[in-house]
């Protein structure tokens, strides 16, 4: 059985049991400290990036060749998967490792201001998203792709952060909303997070040293849509 190494917040290893999960493979789970990382994980992982130990016992760092041995070693089951249009597909699944950074980035803001400047990159994102997806519950269809999968970390997090506070980073972009209503009702997203995950995203995004964290613990009103947050910035 495959075992995922990483961080309970980590959207990366979100990524890696998302697809375990749509393909529907067993798997166990090895969560680190963040703040006590060991050794023998940076030996095998200096970039600090997930890893996996396969059914043989050897270790496979970093996200784009942890995905491509899972690809190359289930490859049958891919089938499942829409896996056409490689080459659009590529492009969509770049912009979703840029946005795992920009949304961490944008969330873990202190003050408004902060996350008005520094969440530029990720609204322009989710707008070139927006313009890309069409009006079908998936990405290239009726069935899930590698896509789909891929921007669940995103899509969940904005629910749970629009849940907790109240602001709605998806507010301008409703073929996003509805592609992220979708997406939640396969359960995939809830099945591929550790079962304190909540506890652990609080800790880690709605803590008194974040803006969404303040808003979350005061009765302060959000601001009322994304696209206000970038015209503040012109």
């Amino acid at each position: 059985m495959l075992k995922i190494i990483s961080f309970k917040i980590c959207p990366c290893y979100q990524r890696i049991s998302a697809l375990l999960e749509a393909l529907n493979l067993p798997y166990e789970s090895e969560f680190l400290d963040l703040n006590n990382i060991p050794r023998w994980f940076v030996d095998i992982s200096p970039e600090i990036e997930p890893a996996i130990q396969t059914d043989m016992g050897d270790y496979i760092a970093g996200l784009n060749d942890v995905l491509q041995y899972i690809e190359n070693k289930y490859y049958p089951l891919f089938r499942d998967l829409d896996t056409r249009y490689k080459e659009d597909n590529e492009r969509w699944l770049d912009l979703s490792i840029e946005q795992y950074i920009n949304q961490c980035n944008t969330q873990r803001s202190n003050d408004l201001e902060a996350m008005l400047e520094r969440g530029i990159p990720f609204f322009d994102g989710l707008e070139r998203m927006e313009k890309r997806i069409g009006q079908s519950r998936f990405f290239q269809g009726e069935k899930l792709s590698q896509v789909d999968i891929a921007w669940m970390p995103i899509l969940q997090r904005a629910q749970i952060v629009k849940d907790k506070t109240g602001y709605d980073y998806l507010a301008e972009y409703p073929k996003l909303r509805q592609w992220q209503k979708h997406l939640m009702a396969t359960g995939i997203p809830n099945k591929s997070v550790p079962e304190d995950f909540m506890e652990v995203f609080e800790e880690f995004y709605l803590n008194k040293t974040t803006y969404i964290g303040q808003l979350y613990s005061s009765s302060e009103e959000p601001p009322k849509t994304s696209s206000n947050l970038c015209q503040c910035t012109l």
